[in-house]
């Protein structure tokens, strides 16, 4: 881990849901990092709630990769909800978590709240073409 730079990376480690919430707790009033890699940490949704409230306060952090991390429909609903509140989140990597065309919908809807996303990648999920269009 590297504390020089404004990204914490801690990706392909398998932290699990309560590393995580030791590590939300830590970062809350963070005002240094601004990029978090958790990508591939078995967070699933109970590890999402954890980072829902750490995203839902801390507006330092704008790029977020939650790639592999097996979220589902709960972590597409948390991220939905987020999404919705936090709108300096510009960068946002979900790509692999086993969302579907329901998902979709909560995700759409707080996208639609975040006019300043640049990128945001839903790669490698279970989208149908209607999905897709949502």
């Amino acid at each position: 881990m590297q504390l020089d730079k404004p990204e914490l990376s801690l990706k392909y480690r398998h932290i699990g849901p309560e590393r995580v919430r030791a590590l939300a707790a830590g970062l809350l009033y963070n005002k240094y990092v601004e990029a978090l890699e958790l990508e591939e940490n078995s967070l699933g949704g109970a590890g999402m709630f954890y980072l829902n409230q750490l995203l839902m306060y801390n507006k330092t952090i704008t790029h977020v990769n939650i790639s592999k991390n097996r979220l589902g429909s709960i972590g597409a609903q948390m991220i939905g909800e987020l999404l919705k509140i936090n709108i300096s989140i510009t960068h946002l990597y979900i790509s692999d978590n086993g969302f579907n065309d329901r998902d979709a919908i909560f995700l759409a809807e707080g996208i639609e709240q975040n006019d300043r996303m640049v990128t945001l990648d839903i790669s490698h999920n279970e989208f149908s073409e209607e999905g897709n269009l949502i």
